[in-house]
Protein backbone atom coordinates (compact mmCIF):
# COMPACT_ATOMS: atom_id res chain seq x y z
CA UNK A 1 0.00 0.00 0.00
CA UNK A 2 1.80 3.18 -0.82
CA UNK A 3 0.34 6.69 1.62
CA UNK A 4 2.13 9.84 2.56
CA UNK A 5 2.01 11.68 6.10
CA UNK A 6 0.63 14.56 6.68
CA UNK A 7 4.23 15.65 7.57
CA UNK A 8 5.81 14.28 4.32
CA UNK A 9 2.69 16.32 2.08
CA UNK A 10 3.25 19.54 3.97
CA UNK A 11 7.38 19.17 3.77
CA UNK A 12 7.08 18.79 0.04
CA UNK A 13 4.75 21.94 -0.61
CA UNK A 14 7.46 23.70 1.33
CA UNK A 15 10.09 22.53 -0.86
CA UNK A 16 8.14 23.17 -3.78
CA UNK A 17 6.64 26.48 -3.29
CA UNK A 18 10.49 27.37 -2.69
CA UNK A 19 12.23 25.97 -6.01
CA UNK A 20 9.09 27.09 -7.44
CA UNK A 21 9.47 30.86 -6.44
CA UNK A 22 13.51 30.75 -7.01
CA UNK A 23 12.71 29.94 -10.61
CA UNK A 24 10.12 32.70 -11.04
CA UNK A 25 13.08 34.85 -9.69
CA UNK A 26 15.47 33.76 -11.78
CA UNK A 27 13.40 34.19 -15.09
CA UNK A 28 12.74 37.44 -13.56
CA UNK A 29 16.09 38.49 -13.36
CA UNK A 30 17.14 36.84 -16.20
CA UNK A 31 15.11 37.50 -19.07
CA UNK A 32 16.90 40.78 -20.07
CA UNK A 33 19.88 41.36 -20.40
CA UNK A 34 23.26 43.18 -21.43
CA UNK A 35 24.35 41.74 -25.22
CA UNK A 36 27.37 41.25 -23.42
CA UNK A 37 25.84 38.89 -20.52
CA UNK A 38 25.49 35.22 -20.43
CA UNK A 39 22.63 33.60 -19.25
CA UNK A 40 22.52 31.04 -17.12
CA UNK A 41 19.61 28.86 -17.37
CA UNK A 42 17.73 27.92 -20.18
CA UNK A 43 14.04 29.71 -19.33
CA UNK A 44 11.48 28.22 -21.02
CA UNK A 45 13.03 25.13 -19.39
CA UNK A 46 12.38 26.88 -15.99
CA UNK A 47 8.96 27.37 -17.25
CA UNK A 48 8.42 24.19 -18.12
CA UNK A 49 9.74 22.76 -14.29
CA UNK A 50 7.76 25.47 -12.35
CA UNK A 51 4.82 23.90 -14.47
CA UNK A 52 5.41 20.55 -13.11
CA UNK A 53 6.36 21.37 -10.08
CA UNK A 54 2.81 23.33 -9.14
CA UNK A 55 0.92 20.07 -10.57
CA UNK A 56 3.20 17.99 -7.88
CA UNK A 57 1.66 20.91 -5.40
CA UNK A 58 -1.39 20.44 -6.42
CA UNK A 59 -2.00 17.08 -5.43
CA UNK A 60 0.48 17.58 -2.25
CA UNK A 61 -2.37 20.18 -1.45
CA UNK A 62 -5.26 17.86 -2.41
CA UNK A 63 -3.22 14.57 -0.23
CA UNK A 64 -3.39 17.19 2.62
CA UNK A 65 -6.92 18.56 2.29
CA UNK A 66 -7.86 14.97 1.96
CA UNK A 67 -5.67 13.90 5.43
CA UNK A 68 -7.05 17.22 7.08
CA UNK A 69 -10.91 15.57 6.36
CA UNK A 70 -10.01 12.36 8.18
CA UNK A 71 -10.18 10.54 5.04
CA UNK A 72 -7.75 7.42 4.95
CA UNK A 73 -7.34 6.33 1.25
CA UNK A 74 -7.34 8.97 -1.48
CA UNK A 75 -10.20 7.22 -3.00
CA UNK A 76 -12.74 8.77 -0.39
CA UNK A 77 -12.45 11.75 -1.99
CA UNK A 78 -16.30 12.24 -3.77
CA UNK A 79 -16.51 13.07 -7.40
CA UNK A 80 -18.29 16.10 -6.65
CA UNK A 81 -15.95 18.15 -4.47
CA UNK A 82 -14.68 21.29 -4.64
CA UNK A 83 -11.25 21.16 -4.10
CA UNK A 84 -9.67 20.39 -7.32
CA UNK A 85 -11.26 23.54 -8.99
CA UNK A 86 -9.88 25.75 -5.77
CA UNK A 87 -6.76 23.99 -5.90
CA UNK A 88 -5.99 24.57 -9.47
CA UNK A 89 -7.38 28.07 -9.43
CA UNK A 90 -5.00 28.79 -7.15
CA UNK A 91 -1.99 27.81 -9.25
CA UNK A 92 -2.99 29.36 -12.46
CA UNK A 93 -3.49 32.32 -10.54
CA UNK A 94 -0.04 32.36 -9.30
CA UNK A 95 1.46 31.72 -12.32
CA UNK A 96 -0.64 34.80 -14.29
CA UNK A 97 0.68 37.11 -11.31
CA UNK A 98 4.46 35.72 -11.68
CA UNK A 99 4.29 36.27 -15.65
CA UNK A 100 2.87 39.98 -14.84
CA UNK A 101 5.93 40.19 -13.15
CA UNK A 102 8.71 39.32 -16.24
CA UNK A 103 9.57 42.56 -17.93
CA UNK A 104 10.37 42.28 -21.40
CA UNK A 105 11.38 44.96 -24.16
CA UNK A 106 9.60 46.97 -25.49
CA UNK A 107 8.34 45.95 -29.07
CA UNK A 108 7.70 49.91 -30.34
CA UNK A 109 11.39 50.24 -29.43
CA UNK A 110 12.20 46.82 -30.78
CA UNK A 111 10.59 47.76 -34.14
CA UNK A 112 11.73 51.49 -34.11
CA UNK A 113 15.81 50.34 -33.22
CA UNK A 114 15.79 46.92 -34.55
CA UNK A 115 16.84 44.66 -32.63
CA UNK A 116 20.73 44.26 -33.39
CA UNK A 117 20.63 48.14 -32.23
CA UNK A 118 19.28 47.51 -28.96
CA UNK A 119 22.45 47.10 -25.81
CA UNK A 120 19.49 44.17 -24.47
CA UNK A 121 18.19 40.96 -24.93
CA UNK A 122 15.63 38.81 -24.16
CA UNK A 123 14.80 35.22 -24.15
CA UNK A 124 10.83 35.29 -23.51
CA UNK A 125 9.65 37.92 -25.69
CA UNK A 126 6.44 40.33 -24.56
CA UNK A 127 4.22 38.10 -27.67
CA UNK A 128 5.26 34.60 -25.82
CA UNK A 129 4.10 35.66 -22.26
CA UNK A 130 1.17 37.50 -23.90
CA UNK A 131 0.10 33.90 -24.94
CA UNK A 132 1.07 32.09 -22.05
CA UNK A 133 -0.91 35.03 -20.16
CA UNK A 134 -3.86 34.67 -22.78
CA UNK A 135 -3.71 31.03 -22.02
CA UNK A 136 -3.97 31.13 -18.72
CA UNK A 137 -6.51 33.60 -18.44
CA UNK A 138 -9.10 31.59 -20.84
CA UNK A 139 -8.47 28.67 -17.60
CA UNK A 140 -9.05 30.65 -14.95
CA UNK A 141 -12.00 32.13 -16.16
CA UNK A 142 -13.54 28.66 -16.77
CA UNK A 143 -12.00 27.55 -13.41
CA UNK A 144 -13.46 30.71 -11.55
CA UNK A 145 -17.13 30.26 -13.58
CA UNK A 146 -16.89 26.36 -12.41
CA UNK A 147 -16.37 27.36 -8.55
CA UNK A 148 -19.15 29.97 -8.99
CA UNK A 149 -21.57 27.62 -10.49
CA UNK A 150 -20.78 25.26 -7.58
CA UNK A 151 -21.53 27.28 -4.86
CA UNK A 152 -24.53 28.90 -6.35
CA UNK A 153 -25.86 25.04 -6.10
CA UNK A 154 -24.17 23.48 -2.96
CA UNK A 155 -25.78 23.28 -0.13
CA UNK A 156 -25.00 21.85 3.35
CA UNK A 157 -27.90 20.24 5.67
CA UNK A 158 -27.23 21.22 9.14
CA UNK A 159 -30.04 20.05 11.25
CA UNK A 160 -28.19 17.32 12.37
CA UNK A 161 -24.52 17.29 14.04
CA UNK A 162 -21.89 15.96 12.68
CA UNK A 163 -20.63 12.73 14.62
CA UNK A 164 -17.23 14.69 15.77
CA UNK A 165 -19.60 17.31 17.38
CA UNK A 166 -22.01 15.03 18.63
CA UNK A 167 -22.19 14.38 22.83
Amino acid sequence: MKSITSKYAKERIYNLSKDITKYWHIIQSENIISKEAKRNYDLKVLLTKIQEMAEERFLMKLYLQCINMGYKKFSELSNDNNYITIFSLSEKQEQLNHLNRIKTIDPKLKRAKGKKALNNTEELTSAFIGTLKNKLQLEINKLTKDLVDFNEKAELDIESAPICLAA
